[in-house]
């Protein structure tokens, strides 16, 4: 059995007929007026002869001929995939897919069919002077190999509206532009051309199109340059040279100011051969504010208008400001307030400060002693507020700075605000409800916040008992922040279980801040061992080495009653034994 099986399978593999496919090119450019023939090699490698199927995939406008061929052993035959787009197809990437196929064998071929449009066009661009007559170049081409094409024209110039190109022709055509009716610059043209069915006259898919520019001089030109550089004194009439070259042929041109009502320009009028250069003045008057002033001379005739920017900066030669920010004081606080003297004007200066007018309790640490500032330097100067009566409120200090020269001044009015003793020296007190050993001295932790505007001493007083003091007479704290005072309470021997009411007061300038906490004498059923309160308290108070808490009392009777049960199954144990 195994050698009959053996047999058949030799006895196949001689009938079988191997082939092979391969192009000839893997891509093809057409037009679409053309054909392409893409060429394919498919031969018979097997032993046996046998006829070849052929089919393509693809567009539909492809076929491949022939379609079979008969082939001897080792015997290459050459088949053509035709391809003819036609004027309605479109342009782009076509795949097309060949097979060929034997009694035992199928091979494909892949080909990329390019197809493009038989018509281009070429345009350059163009320089030319305004008031010319100008022809401008357009060439066509028809690439196509056999087809004679009409083409449709249509552009914005007066090009001829149709053209008939022979294959592979290149023709010119022309049209013309009057450059008399355009201002100077550059200007962008269109051009598209579409072939033309023969048969029914409509346009087809063969179309190109371009654009150029034109660009549009005026043969007289000139050049403008404005000397006009640095900064200038707003205080003075300034003057800039002007130079105009010619650099075309002779004309004759207006000149005139854009941008700035205070400059004007002289002369107005200037005629200038080819190459000559003339000097006119700008001048601008005194008086405009600090800035930058931009201004535009424009010269200008029938054909052309020419322009040149400039920007100038003026700036205040002499001048001073004054600067502060507004903030609070509290009663009976003293303050300093700084105020900046700068000096923002262009040259070196000497200033003086007075305060004009304000509240009684505003003090200058100045006098009226000039000092010398540079251009953009700055001096601080500072005044004092302090008064316990002033009643809470906003209030405004007037001060005002001069210069030497008498070219320049400045008021600053600086917004101060009273703030009421209460709320600038209030704190808080914070306590819990507390236990202490009778007999003992106990040192308790008490929190104290400034709750206040300002950092604060407060001075610490215990009122309710005798028995009870803070270690310390003053604690400073600043504004906004926390910290412990530690109380001594020794309560008497004796008053185990009773409770006390205890008055803590922290007093600054004469605003008290108090707390009245109950502590009672003998020890805490709670599990804290400690008598400590802590400020913040965030973490669970630890045991104490020595001492029973109501926590730990539990479980050592919990674990003397397991002993003892475990104790009586013993022995019960035993006795059944």
């Amino acid at each position: 059995m195994k050698k009959l099986i053996a047999l058949l399978f030799l006895v196949n593999l001689a009938l079988a007929s191997p082939i092979t496919l391969e192009p000839s090119k893997n891509s093809q450019t057409i037009c679409l007026w053309d054909t392409a023939a893409i060429e394919l090699n498919v031969k018979n490698v097997g032993s046996q002869t046998d006829t070849v199927k052929l089919s393509v995939d693809g567009p539909e406008f492809a076929v491949v001929l022939p379609n079979s061929v008969k082939l001897n052993p080792n015997q290459l035959d050459k088949t053509f995939v035709y391809a003819t787009p036609g004027c309605f197809s479109k342009t782009g990437n076509y795949a097309i897919r060949t097979t060929a196929e034997s009694s035992t064998d199928k091979k494909f071929s892949d080909t990329n069919l390019i197809v493009t449009q038989c018509v281009s066009l070429q345009a350059q661009p163009i320089k030319a002077c305004l008031g010319d007559k100008i022809d401008v170049p357009l060439k066509i081409k028809n690439s196509a190999k056999v087809s004679e094409n009409t083409y449709k024209i249509v552009s914005s110039l007066n090009y001829q509206s149709t053209v008939s190109i022979k294959p592979g022709e290149e023709k010119t055509l022309y049209a013309q532009l009057d450059s008399s009716k355009y201002k100077a610059g550059t200007y962008s043209f269109k051009v598209r051309a579409t072939a033309i069915y023969p048969n029914t006259g409509e346009l087809t898919e063969d179309y190109d199109e371009t654009s150029f520019s034109v660009q549009l001089e005026s043969c007289t030109n000139a050049l403008i340059d404005i000397n006009a550089n640095g900064q200038v004194c707003n205080e003075l009439e300034t003057t800039y040279p002007v130079k105009i070259t010619n650099i075309g042929k002779e004309g004759t041109y207006a000149v005139r100011i854009e941008g700035l009502k205070a400059a004007a320009i002289k002369p107005s009028q200037i005629t200038l051969k080819q190459g000559e250069t003339k000097d006119l003045t700008l001048s601008i008057s005194s008086g405009l504010k600090p800035g930058n002033y931009p201004v535009k001379v424009i010269l200008e005739n029938n054909q052309n208008t020419f322009s040149e920017d400039k920007v100038i900066q003026f700036k205040n030669c002499f001048d001073v400001a004054l600067s502060g920010k507004a903030d609070f004081v509290c009663q009976c606080q003293e303050k300093g307030f700084p105020i900046d003297v700068i000096n923002t004007g262009a040259y070196d200066d000497e200033f003086y400060v007075t305060y004009n007018e304000g509240p009684d309790f505003v003090k200058p640490n100045f006098d009226n002693t000039p000092f010398k500032l540079s251009s953009n330097a700055k001096k601080t100067v500072s005044y004092t507020a302090f008064n316990c009566d002033a009643a809470p409120g906003k209030y405004t200090a007037v001060f005002k700075v001069n210069s030497l020269s008498g070219k320049s001044g400045d008021l600053l009015g600086q917004e101060i605000e009273v703030k009421p003793k209460e709320a600038c020296y209030i704190a808080e007190v914070r306590t819990l409800k507390e236990y202490a050993s009778p007999g003992q001295s106990n040192l308790i932790d008490i929190a104290i916040q400034n709750t206040g505007l300002v950092e604060n001493t407060y001075a610490l007083s215990v009122s309710g008992v005798s028995w009870a003091e803070f270690t310390e007479e003053f604690i400073t704290i600043d504004a906004g922040k926390t910290k412990n005072a530690v109380l001594r309470a020794v309560p008497p021997a004796g008053s185990e279980g009773q409770s006390f009411n205890i008055v803590l007061s922290a007093v600054s300038k004469d605003v008290e801040s108090k707390k009245t906490i109950q502590l009672i004498s003998g020890n805490a059923p709670s599990t804290t061992p400690s008598t400590t309160i802590q400020a913040t308290p965030t973490e669970e108070p630890s045991s104490v080495t020595g001492e029973f808490t109501g926590a730990t009392l539990p479980l050592i009777g919990l674990i003397a009653l397991v002993a003892i049960a475990g104790i009586y199954l013993f022995f019960k144990k035993t006795d059944k034994s």
